[in-house]
């Protein structure tokens, strides 16, 4: 989940990609259109649940049942989240800004 900070937001996009601990793209890249401050759906992932709010998740298929449980049951992350953002929805990856990064996990971290 996405929170906008209106008065601050102008108009571009925000690339959200999931990726395995190896930072391999392991899951769906999300793209949420911004405009004038608040999201704009474009039907591809994302939810808009306010002008300032929206969702996005990250999908994998698993076809092996034991790699499933692994998965599942590990306590290393999971997940590893890139926040990004660009003016132009088709910039090559060096206009693509990181605004964040952040490990998903089973377990609680202080």
């Amino acid at each position: 989940k996405l929170t906008l900070d209106g008065s601050a937001s102008r108009t571009g996009f925000l690339r959200i990609s999931f990726l395995n601990a190896a930072r391999e793209i392991a899951g769906d890249v999300r793209i949420l259109k911004v405009v004038g401050g608040k999201f704009e759906s474009m039907d591809r992932g994302e939810k808009v649940i306010s002008p300032t709010e929206a969702s996005v998740y990250g999908s994998i298929g698993f076809t092996d049942r034991l790699n499933y449980l692994q998965y599942t049951s590990g306590d290393s992350p999971r997940w590893y989240v890139d926040v990004r953002e660009s003016a132009d929805y088709n910039a090559n990856e060096a206009g693509w800004k990181q605004l964040d990064a952040f490990d998903v996990s089973n377990v609680l971290k202080d």
